[in-house]
Order: C-alpha cells, then sequence, then structure tokens
C-alpha cells in the first residue's frame, strides 16, 4: 500500500509530518543535521540522512525508501 504521508523526526527533538498530495509533500524549518524521514500509511519505510534545504524524490521499494 502507499504511503499517506511523511515524518521528518531530527535529533534535536525536530519533528513534522505532513500529508501526502499527489505524490508530493512540502516541509518547512527542516535543521541542517542529520534527521531521518520516516513514510507513513503505507507499509513502513524510512530513509537517512536528510537535511533542511534538500529536494528529494523518493521510490518506495517494499518497506525500502530509495531517494535521490
Amino acid at each position: 500500500s502507499l504511503a499517506t504521508s511523511i515524518e521528518v523526526v531530527c535529533p534535536n527533538g525536530f519533528r513534522q509530518r505532513v500529508a501526502l498530495a499527489g505524490g508530493n509533500a512540502s516541509l518547512s524549518g527542516v535543521p541542517s543535521e542529520q534527521c531521518t524521514l520516516y513514510f507513513k500509511g503505507g507499509a513502513p519505510a524510512q530513509f537517512g540522512p536528510v537535511r533542511g534545504g534538500q529536494s528529494l524524490s523518493c521510490n518506495l521499494v517494499g518497506t525500502t525508501a530509495v531517494c535521490k
């Protein structure tokens, strides 16, 4: 099943979750440290590290997120 939202969690306590709309989501205020991106609502998947200012395109392959 497809993810319905994504959540970014960072070591400094930053956490933000947004719904996917048409397969896209935009997060603001993500710090420039090594954070982890979690896909929610479908098969559990995650990708990291992610940092503020990045633009990622991700595909979910089973429980693995392949982002570039």
